[in-house]
């Protein structure tokens, strides 16, 4: 299961937040606000951990979906 090979930290996030993967498989990610909007966030990968900017992202809670080969995953983030 997708989820359970993800860790997503610090949360509630600030300038920046991490997920790391313990899987091998390319990972996609889409960023929605609560509205169902997409949002944009820069992605830098590093490994198996990625790196997020959310430094420009309003108050609020988010949906980080993550997008395997055949999996995919929803986490929820508070940005404060």
């Amino acid at each position: 299961m997708l989820k359970n090979k993800l860790k997503l930290y610090p949360n509630p996030v600030g300038e920046q937040f991490y997920l790391d993967y313990s899987g091998q498989e390319q990972l996609q990610f889409r960023l929605y606000n609560l509205m169902g909007q997409k949002v944009e966030a820069a992605v830098q990968e590093e490994g198996n951990r990625y790196r997020f900017s959310s430094g420009h992202l309003p108050k609020g809670i988010y949906l980080l979906e993550v997008l395997g080969r055949e999996e995919r995953a929803s986490l929820k983030i508070l940005k404060e």
